[in-house]
């Protein structure tokens, strides 16, 4: 069976308070390394870790920018437009994660209600089998979920939708003996192989 802890994961963490360049900084500064600009259109910031992992600062056109000013938060330029791209990481990595976290805290990142998070789960050592009962738990414990995670309504209709009822039934339906990748992978795309598309629709599910 495969457990929380066999399982690498990456996170994208958006924030505001903060810029991009003083993330990156106060980041590299805490792992004793260097900050780095990377460009690009999305005004990347690096920080590589010191067990060589990449940690990106970029910007995301859907964050409403603000910053603090005497405690009290204005708004703010597009520099304040701050997402953070972990490497990935393996559980024992968690630590790591929660203080680079901290650290943008202590140092002005703060959330509003334009910011989310997006957590990547390495897939590689699920079976079909294994991939067809995360949906169907997911699918039973979703409204609690949701409601202790505070998700927003505008977010549950858009970029963290519920389980499609009509994906997990015809996938229950797939026999035990016979269920393969190639079969989860035909219902949950509706028929075709979108998994080698960056943006496909199925991205914005919760699961």
């Amino acid at each position: 069976m495969i457990g929380i802890k066999d399982q690498y994961f990456g996170t994208e963490i958006e924030m505001t308070g903060i810029t991009r360049q003083r993330a990156a900084e106060v980041v590299a500064e805490m792992f004793g390394t260097e900050a780095y600009y990377d460009g690009t259109t999305y005004g990347i910031w690096s920080v590589i870790d010191l067990e060589g992992k990449k940690w990106k600062f970029m910007s995301d056109g859907s964050i409403y920018t603000q910053r603090k000013v005497y405690g009290r938060i204005v708004d703010a330029g597009r520099e304040y437009s701050t997402e953070m791209v972990s490497p990935k990481l393996s559980y024992d990595e968690m630590g790591k994660l929660q203080e680079v976290v901290r650290c943008l805290r202590r140092h002005g990142g703060f959330v509003n209600e334009s910011c989310g998070q997006h957590v990547h789960i390495d897939a590689s050592n699920h079976t079909p089998q294994s991939l067809k009962n995360a949906l169907t738990i997911m699918y039973a414990k979703e409204d609690i979920l949701f409601k202790a995670l505070k998700v927003q309504e505008r977010r549950a209709n858009s970029y963290c939708q519920r389980v499609r009822p009509e994906v997990l039934e015809k996938i229950r339906k797939i026999p035990n003996k016979s269920i393969t990748m190639d079969r989860v992978r035909n219902v949950w795309y509706g028929g075709r192989d979108g998994s080698h598309t960056h943006y496909d629709h199925t991205r914005y599910y919760a699961l």
